[in-house]
């Protein structure tokens, strides 16, 4: 699905968003509310793939899609009418981890060289409990039990995998990394994975706006009835985008 502003020419940038659904569930058309207003307010394409779900077709299947995705878009840049320079990823809760996966194979193997990763609420950890997935086991939307059962279901044989195509949190290094905006919810399990990965990224050296917003549980963004916060962070994400894709860098000091 793709999501053009109004009344800008040109090459546009462009953000390539993963839905999220614990890659067992959910569809592009799930994202339209955000994807469409980060569209209309940064300038920005946003274009939301869709990739094969679990059971069906688990692990590495959803990491393959989205790359492969990412890489086409890249290669039809001039029919697309988009700018393959200014480039990010987005994605929330396994669209994160998703997202965050293709920021890591983007550096590693030779493929765009991106200007941003928003990671809202990401699932960066497979395995591991934190703190907050211990001290909130049972919130609304996801639990503990679900994130078990998404991992089990997402990894099938692959279960047990400590390769960082599943958890990038266990990347060997996050150095040289694009600038990252990370979303959190004060009332979500996954709380403390993003955050975590807030720090192995600044510990990295690479620039990281990081919020974590109050009174929200996880998926607050496809609320924005419901969660009245849901607009704010709409616009935090709007913001971000604006000013690290879409705005071109300026000429070289002489």
């Amino acid at each position: 699905v793709v999501y053009r502003p109004t009344g800008v020419g040109g090459a546009r940038p462009t953000v390539v968003n993963f839905h999220g659904g614990g890659w067992v569930q959910g569809s592009p058309e799930q994202s339209a509310w955000l994807a469409s207003r980060v569209a209309a307010g940064s300038g920005a394409v946003v274009i939301s793939p869709s990739y094969r779900l679990a059971p069906e077709h688990p692990y590495p299947a959803a990491v393959d899609d989205t790359w492969e995705a990412l890489g086409w878009i890249v290669d039809r840049a001039e029919r697309l009418g988009i700018d393959p320079d200014r480039l990010a990823v987005m994605g929330d809760s396994a669209g994160g981890n998703l997202a965050a996966v293709a920021a890591q194979r983007a550096r590693d193997e030779g493929g765009p060289r991106l200007r941003a990763q928003v990671l809202i609420y990401p699932a960066v950890e497979m395995y591991d409990k934190f703190a907050s997935e211990l001290r909130m086991p049972d919130e609304p939307v996801l639990s503990s039990a679900n994130m078990s059962a998404f991992a089990h279901l997402y990894l099938g044989d692959a279960y047990g995998t400590t390769d960082p195509k599943v958890s990038p949190l266990r990347a060997a290094s996050f150095a040289d990394l694009p600038p990252a905006f990370i979303l959190t919810a004060d009332h979500d399990p996954l709380l403390d994975n993003g955050a975590r990965y807030r720090d192995a990224l600044q510990n990295a050296g690479v620039q990281v706006r990081y919020r974590e917003y109050a009174s929200a549980v996880h998926g607050f963004l496809s609320l924005p009835g419901v969660v009245p916060v849901a607009r704010e962070a709409a616009a935090d994400i709007v913001d971000y985008v604006a000013a690290r894709v879409v705005v071109r860098p300026g000429p070289a000091a002489s």
